[in-house]
């Protein structure tokens, strides 16, 4: 079992504070020796946000890798060019190697990467303070470095409530589309925000989510499994396995909880030897599904919910149009990781599947309203009209 150190723990709050996106990689003795890491979903998807790789448009084998340049922070203070090779094999495996990466990191430590410049920036955060290295550095201010961190930018959402005040008193407005998201899709286009997957927050460092009044649960953020751990490798497998047929489409739509098993006997497990989040099947004679590191969980949320806005909006249908009216938001900040683990357990959290023959629609986590203060250390609501 690998558990994170306190040095650990603050050096990935210091990042969050201070919403530097980032990634990390934790390699392994064979790793080092052999000179070749797997490159883990946290690490990818941080590689994907900064625009500095996208894996699934990479073609198989040696011959199509790429170089990124890096920067090692060396315990010494001394910053070391190096590079990463970024590549996938021939069976679709995802690889990288940080030239001179032995001479910061030993196995089992924390390495953080950044983006600094056109590149990334690596340092130990089993071994070094993030408040003493130049690997945090600005360099797009005149290519100095500094040892400081970057300033705490002051809350927006004094801004952000005044808007959704003006939003809410125009009443009862029609829906753009149909469905699920059409409330998210709606308080977007009146805030004047444009759709899209980012994972990065919606407004000025602000995340905005948005729920129908009635509805007790809310999308904190989706995140796949790792397929690479899990005995289901893919969406498809999994529809195959537990989708049915509605209206001439496959289709696997449900909620997993930990209390009990779902319609499909899945149940959601902490592992807490592990450090994950397994789903099972069948509670008298368990099978492997899919599985998460609660490690990434709980990076997800800290840097998806620094923090965030949860609006609720009364709705009216007339015939064949819905309407909403926004009347409440809650304010959260600094979220408290360590009780994920918790609110899961006791099914406060859940994850919904929504895959269907045409695409993923999401792993979504979501977690009840009413919890949302157990989640963050400030919490507060506000009525809007």
């Amino acid at each position: 079992m690998i558990t994170r150190t306190e040095l650990e723990k603050r050096n990935i709050s210091l990042l969050v504070q201070h919403q530097i996106s980032h990634g990390w990689l934790r390699p392994s003795q064979l790793g080092l020796d052999k000179a070749i890491l797997d490159a883990t979903i946290p690490f990818r998807d941080f590689l994907l946000e900064a625009d500095l790789h996208d894996f699934t448009r990479q073609e198989l084998g040696p011959d199509h890798k790429v170089i990124v340049p890096a920067v090692l922070m060396h315990p010494t203070g001394q910053l070391v060019e190096s590079t990463a090779s970024l590549y996938q094999t021939k069976r679709g495996d995802r690889r990288v190697w940080i030239k001179n990466l032995p001479d910061i990191a030993g196995a089992g430590d924390l390495v953080l990467c950044i983006r600094r410049g056109n590149g990334l920036g690596l340092v130990n955060a089993s071994r070094e303070n993030l408040h003493d290295s130049l690997i945090l550095a600005d360099e797009a201010s005149s290519g100095k470095e500094s040892v400081e961190p970057p300033p705490v930018e002051p809350s927006v959402f004094p801004e952000l409530f005044a808007k959704l005040k003006t939003v809410a008193q125009k009443g009862f407005i029609a829906a753009p589309v149909e469905g699920s998201t059409s409330v998210g899709r709606l308080l977007e286009s009146e805030l004047g925000i444009q759709m899209n997957s980012s994972k990065t927050a919606d407004y000025h460092g602000i995340e905005i989510k948005s729920a129908r009044s009635g509805s007790r649960r809310a999308t904190m953020f989706a995140q796949v499994p790792d397929w690479t751990r899990s005995a289901y490798a893919g969406s498809g497998q999994l529809l195959n396995a537990f989708g049915s047929e509605k209206a001439g489409e496959r289709s696997l739509s449900c909620t997993i909880s930990a209390k009990k098993a779902n319609t499909q006997e899945l149940y959601l497990q902490i592992d807490r030897d592990a450090d994950l989040l397994r789903i099972r099947q069948n509670e008298l004679s368990p099978r492997e599904v899919v599985l998460w590191d609660m490690a990434q969980l709980q990076d997800r949320l800290m840097s998806k919910h620094a923090e965030s806005v949860w609006v609720e909006a009364a709705v009216q249908r007339i015939g064949d149009q819905e309407y909403f009216r926004f009347h409440r938001v809650q304010h959260t900040r600094n979220p408290r990781p360590e009780e994920l683990i918790g609110l899961i357990r006791k099914g406060a959290v859940t994850v919904d599947f929504l895959i269907r023959e045409a695409g993923d629609h999401g792993y979504l986590f979501k977690i009840l309203l009413d919890e949302l203060s157990s989640l963050f250390a400030h919490s507060k609501a506000y009525r809007l009209a």
